[in-house]
């Protein structure tokens, strides 16, 4: 091989040395990247262990795009559920049971949340489009998406329900008008379901704060805890 066929194989074979240095290298920083996002999403997803700390407020999109405060459930009773769009069996069921509830004691007052546990796939359009198909009043049952991290705080500290992404419990929180959880009923156990409509009934006639032997027997937010989320949490995806 003459000596200009040496140099050009050589220039050849250093140009592919840089080339694969540069490929690992880029793989090795897109990994470290990623790892780094993970370890901040998951501290992003921490309640803080100071319960001072904790929300007692939120702020968090409707399906209309405009921004819901939680103070505009002051005075209200109000039932909160978690679902996510894209669940094929249960969340549509768990919906319809919210639909009948809304029929019934919507028009006394009572307000209904749903909250998506998988807002990147449920925008608002998406979830107007679902609201849609239940015929839900916007005036008085609100579907609403955020961050994923933030409505896992709302749901963890406002609510006491452990939340995943497409996971949550298969029940109902009930908020008296002064924002107190007053219990949390399974939406497919039709007895629970009787009890849930009798407090509701109590509640829409309450003129005055609980006492502090109702507040005491309400469950514990400090129950609420990441082995939890992972084993009461159901997933439909």
């Amino acid at each position: 091989m003459s000596r200009t066929g040496i140099f050009a194989l050589a220039v050849a074979l250093l140009a592919g040395g840089v080339l694969l240095i540069s490929v690992q290298l880029a793989g090795r920083n897109r990994m470290e990247s990623i790892v780094e996002t993970k370890t901040l999403r998951v501290e992003k997803d921490e309640t803080p262990a100071d319960k001072a700390e904790w929300l007692t407020e939120y702020t968090l999109t409707e399906r209309s795009g405009k921004q819901f405060d939680s103070h505009s459930l002051d005075g209200k009773v109000h039932v909160v559920n978690f679902f996510f769009t894209a669940c094929p069996t249960a969340c549509p069921l768990q919906t319809q049971k919210v639909q009948e509830l809304d029929r019934d004691f919507g028009p006394s007052g009572v307000h209904f949340l749903s909250i998506t546990c998988d807002p990147d796939t449920d925008t608002p359009a998406v979830l107007q489009q679902y609201a849609k198909k239940y015929g839900a009043d916007p005036e008085r049952w609100v579907f609403l998406t955020g961050d994923f991290a933030y409505i896992r705080r709302v749901a963890a500290e406002v609510y006491w329900s452990p939340l995943q992404e497409r996971g949550h419990r298969e029940d109902f929180v009930v908020v008296d008008k002064w924002g107190k959880v007053r219990g949390n009923f399974p939406w497919n156990h039709p007895e629970q379901i009787i009890a849930m409509r009798e407090l509701l009934s109590t509640l829409i006639a309450e003129t005055e704060p609980p006492s502090e032997t109702i507040s005491e027997s309400e469950p514990q937010p400090e129950d609420v805890t990441e082995e939890e989320a992972i084993n009461s949490a159901t997933s439909s995806e």
